[in-house]
């Protein structure tokens, strides 16, 4: 059985979503709490860490997303967002939200939901029951000069030395190479962070960059580091210490 919280801020709403899912999916779901704000969602989280999270748009001047800044990538728990509104169904998407349903909620939209969830996560169960031997051997990782990348027609060896920065785009994460290469794998940003090893520095939960291609540091406006294609990327007030003492190796 699925554990789940609601996050709505009108209460007619929160009601509706739970006497369906109560009342059709009983079963399936455990409703765990309910929240009417992003302060409160997050607490129920922490607290009770669900599955998932049923998570509205519109949350009394804030928004479903700003929930995100709460949490590091992979987040634990996947997000359907319940909302009248259509328009921010892209974003949703490339925040990595599992589903977007709009209200009025049909029951055959919860049904389906829940039916692709399911096929989901065991799915991702069985990639994490793979990939943890290989986790669990550091030299193998630490060795390894390329990264395998799946394509259409079989796969793909990247040095990770030409590989300037990663960024996570939910289940997606985008890979920046020196050769001004793109690559989108249907991988998380933790997954490719354990398959890149050492050389590498998560500097925030959308971003991973190459050591050596840090060029510059500032802490004048925020912290940010510029990397050697002239990026700028921010580094998090919780990964600001680890960057320093990397910083600190390099000068050395």
């Amino acid at each position: 059985m699925l554990s789940a919280i609601i996050i709505e801020d009108e209460k007619l709403a929160r009601e509706v979503l739970i006497s369906l899912l109560e009342q059709f999916f009983g079963d399936k779901i455990n409703i765990l709490g309910e929240a009417s704000n992003v302060k409160q969602g997050v607490s129920l989280i922490q607290k009770y860490q669900p599955q998932l999270v049923f998570l509205d748009i519109q949350l009394r001047g804030l928004t479903g997303f700003d929930l995100f800044n709460h949490f590091e990538e992979p987040r634990s728990f996947e997000v359907v967002f319940t909302t009248a509104h259509k328009e921010h169904a892209i974003k949703a998407i490339r925040s990595g939200a599992f589903d977007y349903i709009l209200k009025p909620i049909a029951i055959n939209d919860l049904s389906d939901m829940l039916k692709r969830l399911e096929v989901h996560l065991n799915t991702k169960s069985k990639e994490t029951a793979k990939a943890m031997p290989a986790a669990e051997d550091e030299n193998t990782t630490k060795q390894t000069s390329k990264l395998v990348i799946p394509t259409a027609n079989g796969y793909s060896l990247e040095n990770k030395e030409l590989i300037i920065y990663c960024e996570g785009m939910g289940n997606y994460t985008k890979i920046y190479l020196t050769t001004g290469k793109e690559i989108i794998m249907s991988k998380t940003l933790k997954s490719i962070e354990l398959s890149l090893g050492d050389n590498f520095c998560r500097i925030h939960k959308s971003y991973l960059v190459n050591n050596n291609h840090i060029l510059r540091y500032s802490r004048s406006n925020g912290y940010k580091i510029t990397l050697t294609n002239d990026t700028v990327l921010d580094v998090s007030y919780r990964n600001n210490e680890k960057v320093l003492q990397i910083l600190k190796k390099i000068s050395h």
